[in-house]
């Protein structure tokens, strides 16, 4: 099962993989496009979820879905 699907509103929590720097905002949301599942690897195409504009296609492990990002957060607070 897909762990997104079009339409999932996600957080990027890094801008850098496999040594290489990203056009990515960490913080920011991004809307899933589409997704893609490989045997090694899973990628996701994502808009701006403000804008609606198009950013790319992007390992899933860029993203964390909002929902548990927003746990995280309210556990920061918590503490």
């Amino acid at each position: 099962m897909p762990r997104y699907k079009k339409g999932d509103i996600v957080i990027c929590v890094t801008d850098k993989m496999y040594g290489m720097s990203y056009s990515l905002k960490v913080g920011e949301q991004y809307r899933i496009d589409d997704f893609i599942e490989m045997a090694e690897k899973n990628l996701v195409s994502v808009s701006d979820a403000k804008t609606g504009e198009q950013v790319s296609i992007f390992d899933d492990k860029h993203f964390m879905p909002l929902d548990i990002w927003r746990e995280f957060q309210l556990r920061k607070i918590l503490e």
